[in-house]
C-alpha cells in the first residue's frame, strides 16, 4: 500500500514537474512525423472495413515499422479526442508521468524504500532527453517501449510465477510492437535475473528467458537484412533513401561507442548536461570512466557479501543504462536526445544502489539524488528549451500551422477548388504524406505540391499560394477553423 501510495504521488507530482518545465508545449501545433501518422490514421479511421489488425499494416517498410506507437496510439487519441493536438501533447506528456510512477514502483520494490522510488520516479522526471518526447507525440516511439520495459521489469521482479511467464512475454511484444529499442528487453531482464540477488532463477525463467532472447535475435537479425536488401523497395527515391541509409547505417567502433555513452550521459543525468556540448575527446573519457565505474561496481558486487544485494542493483543499473543504447549507440549521424527514455531510470538504480552498498542511508542518498537533479534540471531547464531540438520544434510547428491554416481559410470560398504550394520537405510531409485537408480539415479541396509554382497556370477555382498568409502564435484561434472531429 505505502508503494502505491508513493506511485501515485509520483504521478500527481510528476504531472506537474512537467507541466511547469514543459507548459508551453501544451498549445504547440502538431510536428514532423506526426503528420503522416496523422494521415495513416485518419484513413483507418473512415474505413468502415478497417479493424484493430489494420494498425499493423507497413507504410513504410520494416525500417520503421513500430505499429503501437505510432498509428494504434495516434488512432486511439484520434477517436477519444478528435484532431486538437492540446490532447495529443497532454497524452503524451501524461505517458512520461505513468512511466515515472513505474520507475518508483520499480525502484521501492529493489530497494524496499517508497520514499526512495518516489525519489527516482521523480529524477527520472528530470532526464534531459526527457523533454522533447513530452512534447512530441510521435515519440511515443520511445515513450512507449520505456512503459512497456518497465513493466516487464516489475513482473519479472515479482515474487509471484504466475505473474512472471503470464505478463512479461507481452510486455515484450508490446515494446518491440512499439520500436526496435525493445529489441534490447530480453537482454535487460537477463542482467536483471543474474545481478539482482532476489530475482528467481527456476527453469521456467531460464526457458523464458531463452525463448524471448531467441525473438530478439531474430528481430534484429531480419532488421539488419532488411537495412541491406530491403530500403530500395520501401524507399525507392534514391535522395530519400540516401538521408535514411545516412542516419540508420551503423558504424561499429569503440571510439563511436565511447563517445556515445559521453553523450548520452549527458541527456540522462540533469547535473551531466554539460557534456552534451563538450568536445569528442572529452565525450570518450567520459564514457571511459563511466564503463570503468561499472566495471568496479560489478566487481563490489562479486567480491563483498554483506552488502551484495545493493551493489548487485547498483550494477544492474548501471548495465540497464548502457544496454538500453545499442539500437543507437553505433548510430553517429543519428544522434538525439530521447533515445535515453528507456535506460535513463538505471542511472537512479546505480546511485541509489552504490550508496546503500557503502551503508549509505537510502533515504539520505534518495533526498541528496533529487535535490541534486532538481536543481540542475531547474538550471538546465533554459538550456534545454533553447536547444536546437526545440527551436526546430518550435519553427515547424508554427510554420505547418500557418501553411494549413491558409488553406482552411481559403477553403471557406466555395470556388475554390484547388490550392497548388510550392515543393518542400515540410510541404510533402504535410500536404501529401499527411493529406491534412483530409485528416485535420475534413475537407474535399486538393492541395498539389509543385516544384515550379512559377509555371503553373492560372485558371478558375485554383489558387497558386507561395507562402502562407501571416498567422501569429494563437492556439486559441484554431477552435475557429480546425475541425474537432471529422465526419
Amino acid at each position: 500500500m505505502r508503494v502505491l501510495s508513493a506511485a501515485v504521488a509520483t504521478l500527481v507530482l510528476g504531472n506537474g514537474l512537467l507541466y511547469w518545465s514543459y507548459g508551453e508545449c501544451l498549445s504547440a501545433f502538431f510536428h514532423f512525423d506526426d503528420f503522416w501518422v496523422l494521415g495513416r490514421a485518419a484513413q483507418i479511421a473512415s474505413d468502415e472495413r478497417a479493424s484493430f489488425l489494420s494498425i499493423f499494416a507497413p507504410v513504410h517498410g520494416f525500417l520503421l515499422y513500430r505499429p503501437l506507437s505510432t498509428i494504434g496510439y495516434f488512432l486511439g487519441i484520434r477517436l477519444a479526442f478528435g484532431n486538437d493536438p492540446f490532447w495529443y501533447h497532454l497524452v503524451q506528456m501524461a505517458l512520461q508521468s505513468v512511466n515515472a510512477s513505474l520507475v518508483c514502483v520499480l525502484a521501492a520494490r529493489l530497494l524496499r524504500s517508497p520514499i526512495v522510488g518516489l525519489a527516482a520516479g521523480l529524477t527520472y522526471l528530470t532526464t534531459p532527453g526527457l523533454a522533447i518526447a513530452s512534447c512530441w507525440p510521435a515519440l511515443c516511439t520511445v515513450t512507449a517501449p520505456t512503459l512497456f520495459g518497465l513493466l516487464a521489469l516489475i513482473t519479472w521482479t515479482s515474487p509471484s510465477p504466475v505473474i512472471r511467464m503470464t505478463l512479461t512475454p507481452w510486455w515484450f511484444a508490446g515494446a518491440l510492437a512499439s520500436s526496435e529499442h525493445g529489441v534490447v528487453l530480453p537482454l535487460v531482464l537477463f542482467l536483471a535475473t543474474v545481478l539482482i540477488p532476489t530475482a528467481a532463477r527456476g527453469r521456467a525463467e531460464i526457458a523464458t528467458l531463452g525463448l524471448l532472447c531467441a525473438l530478439s535475435a531474430a528481430y534484429a537479425s531480419y532488421k539488419i537484412y532488411y537495412l541491406r536488401f530491403g530500403v530500395v523497395s520501401d524507399f525507392p527515391d534514391p535522395i530519400v533513401r540516401a538521408v535514411m541509409l545516412q542516419g540508420y547505417t551503423p558504424e561499429f567502433s569503440l571510439a563511436v561507442f565511447l563517445r556515445g555513452i559521453g553523450t548520452y550521459v549527458g541527456y540522462a543525468f540533469s547535473p551531466a548536461l554539460f557534456l552534451v556540448q563538450q568536445t569528442a575527446f572529452t565525450k570518450t573519457w567520459v564514457g571511459v570512466g563511466l564503463l570503468v565505474a561499472l566495471a568496479t561496481t560489478v566487481v563490489a558486487f562479486l567480491r563483498t557479501q554483506k552488502r551484495k544485494a545493493h551493489f548487485g542493483i547498483a550494477a544492474f543499473g548501471g548495465a540497464w543504462f548502457v544496454v538500453s543504447l545499442l539500437p543507437v549507440i553505433f548510430l553517429p549521424q543519428h544522434v538525439a536526445s530521447y533515445y535515453v527514455a528507456m535506460g535513463a531510470p538505471g542511472i537512479s538504480l546505480w546511485i541509489l544502489g552504490g550508496a546503500s552498498g557503502l551503508r549509505v542511508s537510502r533515504q539520505i542518498a534518495a533526498a541528496m539524488l533529487l535535490g541534486i537533479s532538481l536543481v540542475g534540471h531547474w538550471q538546465g531547464r533554459n538550456v534545454i528549451l533553447e536547444s536546437d531540438e526545440f527551436q526546430f520544434f518550435r519553427n515547424f510547428t508554427h510554420a505547418a500551422e500557418r501553411w494549413i491554416r491558409s488553406v482552411a481559410e481559403l477553403q471557406l470560398h466555395p470556388h475554390v477548388t484547388e490550392v497548388v504550394v510550392p515543393d518542400s520537405y515540410l510541404a510533402q510531409l504535410v500536404f501529401v504524406q499527411g493529406e491534412v485537408t483530409k485528416s485535420l480539415l475534413c475537407s474535399p479541396i486538393q492541395v498539389r505540391v509543385v516544384r515550379d509554382i512559377d509555371h503553373v497556370p492560372e485558371q478558375p477555382g485554383r489558387v497558386i499560394l507561395r507562402e502562407p498568409f501571416w498567422y501569429p502564435r494563437d492556439p486559441q484561434a484554431r477552435s475557429r477553423w480546425l475541425p474537432r472531429r471529422c465526419p
